[in-house]
C-alpha cells in the first residue's frame, strides 16, 4: 500500500526516482507516516524502493549492500542480479520457516531429495504451498552506470524485468494512478531533468488518491557515481510550482456551434434531449 516511481532522462543518462513513507497493516486496519525513506543507497550512484511488506525489505536491502559493497563499480544489471539472488535466498528461508521445519525439513533441499520416500498427497501439500506462496515484496532498482541510467523490478518469487525499453515504471497500490499520469504527460527518457522532476512529481501526487499512499514525498535523481536526494525545502518549492497536472486548455465554443447551443442554454439540452424517445438525461 504505497506508490514508488523511477523514470528515466536527460537521453536515458539519469534517473529520477519518488516514493511516499506510508506504512500500512491490514491486518490491525492502521496506517500512519513512517519517518524513515523508502528510497535506499545501494551503491554509489544506485538506489532501491520497496513495496509490500514493509518489514521483508529491511533485511533483504541490508544483504544487498553488504554484497554489493564487496564489488568494484558493479553495473546496475549486476546489482539487480545481486537483488535477485537475495530475494529468493530470503523467500526460502520465510518458505522453509513457515512449511517446511514444522514437518521436519531443514530447507528446501532437503525436502527435495526426501520426495521419494514421501506419500504423494502429503508431497503434493507441501509442494503446493510452496509453490503459492507470495513474499509480498516488489523492489524497484534504479541506477546510472558507464552505459546509462536503467531501471529493474524484482518480483516474486525473484524475477526481474528491465524497462529501460519503456523508460519508467511505478510499484505498489497507487500504480495505475501513477502510470496513468505519466502517460498523460508524454514521460520519456529524452526529457531534460527539470522537466522530469515535475512530471514524477505530478505522477506521485495523482497517486495519493490510491488508497494507503501518503502525502510525504521524497524524491532522488540518480547519475553515474552519485544520487543526490532533494530535502524538504526543495519538495515544499515543488508544490508550489507543480502542483496538479493541469488539464489542456480547450475552447468550447466550436463545440457549442457544432450543438447549436450557446453556454447559457444547458438546461435546453437536457430539455430537449428529455423529449427525445429512448433518451435519459440520468
Amino acid at each position: 500500500m504505497t506508490i514508488c516511481i523511477g523514470a528515466l532522462c536527460e537521453d536515458g543518462k539519469a534517473a529520477v526516482v519518488a516514493g511516499d513513507r506510508m506504512l500500512t497493516n491490514a491486518a490491525l486496519s492502521t496506517e500512519f507516516e513512517h519517518p524513515e525513506r523508502k528510497i535506499t543507497p545501494l551503491a554509489e550512484g544506485c538506489v532501491a524502493l520497496s513495496a509490500g511488506s514493509a518489514l521483508a525489505h529491511t533485511e533483504l536491502l541490508r544483504e544487498v549492500v553488504a554484497a554489493v559493497s564487496g564489488q568494484k563499480s558493479p553495473s546496475i544489471a549486476k546489482v539487480t542480479e545481486i537483488v535477485k539472488g537475495c530475494y529468493g535466498k530470503q523467500r526460502e528461508g520465510q518458505i522453509a520457516d513457515l512449511f517446511l521445519r514444522p514437518r521436519g525439513f531443514a530447507d528446501l533441499q532437503q525436502f527435495y531429495r526426501a520426495h521419494k520416500d514421501l506419500y504423494p498427497d502429503v508431497l503434493c501439500a507441501i509442494q503446493s504451498q510452496v509453490d503459492a506462496y507470495d513474499y509480498n515484496l516488489e523492489i524497484l532498482v534504479a541506477g546510472a552506470d558507464n552505459t546509462g541510467a536503467h531501471l529493474y523490478t524484482i518480483d516474486n518469487p525473484g524475477v526481474s524485468m528491465c524497462f529501460d525499453g519503456i523508460g519508467y515504471h511505478a510499484i505498489g497500490a497507487g500504480l495505475p494512478h501513477a502510470i496513468d499520469a505519466l502517460i498523460a504527460l508524454d514521460c520519456r527518457p529524452q526529457m531534460m531533468l527539470a522537466e522530469m522532476v515535475c512530471v514524477v512529481y505530478q505522477a506521485k501526487k495523482r497517486a495519493e488518491r490510491a488508497p494507503g499512499v501518503g502525502a510525504v514525498t521524497d524524491m532522488a535523481i540518480v547519475r553515474e557515481g552519485h544520487t543526490t536526494n532533494l530535502n524538504t525545502e526543495q519538495v515544499a518549492r515543488l508544490e508550489e510550482l507543480c502542483r496538479n497536472i493541469r488539464p489542456v486548455p480547450i475552447d468550447f465554443k466550436p463545440i457549442e456551434g457544432i450543438l447549436g447551443v450557446g453556454s447559457g442554454d444547458a438546461k435546453n439540452v437536457k430539455r430537449e434531449a428529455a423529449k427525445s424517445p429512448g433518451t435519459s438525461t440520468d
